[in-house]
């Protein structure tokens, strides 16, 4: 691997979508100055569950202000609340090495379009979340799916320190758990548009026996 300045192991998700978990990044000092929106840099920021709140963070520069850059990371939906400071600018990520091969980084005007690209696909990734959840609920509450779907589950109780376990079994899959004593059920999706905390056997299918047994 050739030297440079600064290298750094990237984690996280911030950057998804432009770096990969243990990519090696090269850094290059830089002054405040020569960095221009849609550059990558690394600088002090604020972590609430870092030492002191403090960490190094791999963002890219969106906006400049009078009083610092305004860094986003790729994958977040917000800037950071800490603008980049010739105090806190530790340098510029030139390149990045993955399964061993060297990639330069998209910077610049290039790399503003990258990221703006890349941040639009993601607010629309958080609406169809939604839409898509509104919609799923909406299905599950109205109880349709269970007129037409019902599933051949087992039922399995197990006796445990902590009381009586109920496992719904599909298929040589376990799609859901009941905690009598605690009163707490658990499912799976898509099975919890059958099975309800309400009534945990109306996605049976009628006419037949529940296969129940007990295992200590």
């Amino acid at each position: 691997m050739p030297g440079f300045e600064l290298i750094r192991f990237y984690h996280g998700s911030s950057m998804r979508g432009t770096f990969r978990f243990g990519d090696c990044l090269e850094i290059e000092r830089a002054d405040l100055d020569d960095i221009r929106c849609g550059d990558i840099v690394i600088y002090h920021g604020s972590k609430p569950d870092a030492p002191d709140g403090a960490t190094e963070l791999v963002h890219r520069i969106v906006s400049k202000k009078t009083e610092g850059l305004v860094a986003r990371g790729d994958n977040n939906l917000h800037p950071d609340p800490v603008l980049v400071s010739r105090a806190n600018l530790v340098g510029r990520v030139l390149c990045f090495f993955h399964n061993g091969k060297r990639f330069r980084v998209k910077g610049g005007h290039l790399g503003l379009f990258y990221a703006r690209i890349l941040h639009r696909l993601i607010t629309a990734r958080k609406w169809i979340r939604i839409l898509g959840g509104g919609a799923y609920r909406g299905i599950r509450l109205s109880g349709l799916i269970r007129r037409v779907w019902h599933p051949d589950i087992a039922v399995i109780r197990f006796m445990t320190e902590k009381g009586p376990l109920l496992k719904y079994i599909h298929h040589g899959r376990t799609v859901a758990w009941r905690w009598s004593e605690k009163n707490r059920f658990d499912c799976r999706k898509p099975y919890d548009l059958v099975l309800s905390q309400e009534d945990p056997n109306s996605g049976f299918k009628s006419g037949r026996s529940r296969k129940n047994r007990d295992h200590v």
